[in-house]
């Protein structure tokens, strides 16, 4: 298992990070520059390689806007969303924090039923109720996509936990956490 105390920065970007750490949870709060307030509760430890595989995940398919950046990370494969959404339920991320959206390439106009069918599938893929799912996004093309289930985005709008998943991102390709096995 990895301690998750040993990759809680003291600061993001000019951001203090204040850290309570008990036996199981970590506690980050702080204040960014413009004053808005941030806390996040965090399960201590969680699975050593689905943590590295899914930083892996986001650095290839997450949303990288900067600090303060909500977490998004969008992907077509079941298994890789599966994947996912594993990891952030070890770091103890509450699914009702998720807002996913399902998004869709067509060569031709959609129909409501595609889009209802794929929104079914996604909902009950990932255990997340239809009604948290933002608006689905349709892009027609010449080319539709190659994927049967659309593509699905996991958004959680917490600036710290889009934030910690650049840090860590950037710190591991910067080799900076060795491995801890």
């Amino acid at each position: 298992m990895l301690d998750l105390k040993m990759l809680i920065p003291e600061e993001i970007s000019g951001t203090h990070i204040e850290s309570e750490i008990s036996r199981d949870q970590i506690r980050i709060s702080g204040r960014y520059r413009n004053h808005r307030r941030f806390s996040l509760n965090l399960n201590r430890f969680i699975d050593e390689p689905l943590f590295y595989f899914g930083c892996g995940l986001f650095a290839g398919e997450g949303t990288k806007g900067g600090k303060g950046t909500p977490f998004e990370f969008a992907n077509s494969n079941p298994m890789i969303i599966r994947k996912m959404m594993q990891l952030l339920q070890q770091l103890g991320i509450p699914k009702s924090t998720i807002s996913p959206r399902v998004q869709l390439r067509v060569n031709e106009k959609s129909t409501r039923d595609l889009i209802e069918m794929l929104s079914d599938f996604w909902s009950e893929h990932m255990e997340i109720p239809k009604d948290r799912f933002r608006k689905a996004s349709i892009r027609v093309k010449e080319t539709a996509g190659r994927s049967r289930y659309g593509t699905v985005s996991i958004r959680i709008n917490s600036g710290i936990v889009g934030t910690l998943f650049i840090f860590w991102t950037d710190q591991i390709l910067r080799d900076q956490y060795p491995l801890q096995s």
